[in-house]
């Protein structure tokens, strides 16, 4: 699993950040890190409401991006040379933007699928 930060809107220096961001993606070399946005809307206000568990809520958000964030940003490495490709940063955004209003609600869940 690559490597997963938070950040908030006033830690986050580059591009412009909004409510509805959840995920950024950053490239070092061959190394893709993911800085995830504890100050998207749907993120903030889960975690706001279950804030007894909010330390487990924040390390299965951090395991769960980083998964997603893998899985999209290979998906961009074979989108690569398709001219219609608007790039991996516009894409990962993309995608996760549909995904943050149920993103914590499916994290949450997926651990009481066995019981």
């Amino acid at each position: 699993i690559p490597e997963v930060t938070f950040f908030t809107r006033d830690e986050y220096y580059g591009d412009i950040v909004d409510e509805d961001l959840l995920i950024v993606n950053e490239m070092q070399g061959e190394a893709v890190t993911f800085k995830v946005n504890l100050d998207n809307k749907f993120i903030n206000s889960y975690l706001t409401a279950n804030n007894d568990e909010i330390d487990i809520l924040k390390e299965q958000l951090k395991t769960s991006m980083g998964l997603i964030g893998l899985v999209l940003h290979s998906e961009c490495k074979k989108l690569e040379n398709d001219e219609n490709f608007e790039g991996t940063q516009s894409y990962v955004r993309k995608y996760t933007r549909q995904l943050a209003p149920v993103l914590m609600f499916l994290i949450r869940d997926i651990s009481r699928l066995g019981t």
